[in-house]
């Protein structure tokens, strides 16, 4: 019969400050703290959006355990979760819109049209062993008019949401259509992925739930 083992086991940290993914991964009943990491986020020359969440999740996972050094007696195993998306409209890269003038340009360019999240999550142990994964998700925006769209910017002020949007909140309303296997990756979370990268550690996320 196989031993279930115990919660402080390990220690998952979560690097990201956001309170949505906090919220997604709260959803799991496994116990873990988030820490933000300050990194670049420019994107490289040629980089692919692929490429380009994928290094950046490992580069954030990467910060936040370098930070951590001094608790390395304190737990057996600790894992260290990043996460970045980007959104992808006619092959080209949208990040963050960072100011309101972005964010209606961003949601007029989507108006009526498919824009594929790509999320890339890294999970990093403390021996430095690490997986990676790429997980896609398509949105259909509906035809939008600048009405709805200032709308709606000037309710939940998405500005640092890659897309100019919250589909945890009012961003619903943008769509017709949503395409995914885990509606939780539109958030930066895809929590389907990230219990396969548990499992490529020979961790089974069952045995740590609280």
């Amino acid at each position: 019969m196989k031993q279930t083992k115990k919660a402080f086991d390990i220690q998952v940290t979560l690097a990201s400050g956001s309170k949505y993914k906090n919220d997604v991964l709260s959803k799991l009943g496994i116990p873990f703290h988030s820490v933000s990491p300050n990194i670049d986020e420019s994107t490289k020359s040629g980089e692919s959006p692929e490429t380009l969440v994928t290094r950046l999740a490992k580069a954030k996972a990467e910060k936040v355990l370098g930070q951590s050094e001094e608790q390395r007696e304190t737990s057996p195993l600790r894992f260290v979760i990043g996460v970045d998306q980007v959104a992808v409209h006619k092959g080209e890269i949208i990040g963050k819109p960072g100011n309101i003038e972005c964010a209606v340009q961003q949601l007029s360019n989507f108006s009526a049209e498919k824009v594929l999240f790509i999320t890339g999550i890294c999970l990093l142990s403390s021996n430095n062993q690490y997986e990676t994964h790429v997980e896609p998700y398509e949105v259909s925006f509906k035809a939008l008019s600048q009405r709805q769209i200032k709308q709606y910017i000037d309710a939940e002020m998405p500005l640092d949401c890659a897309g100019s949007f919250k589909c945890e909140g009012q961003g619903i309303l943008l769509f017709s259509a949503l395409s995914g296997r885990d509606p939780n990756a539109l958030i930066g979370m895809p929590l389907i992925a990230l219990q396969e990268l548990f499992l490529r550690f020979d961790l089974d996320l069952f045995d740590y739930i609280q």
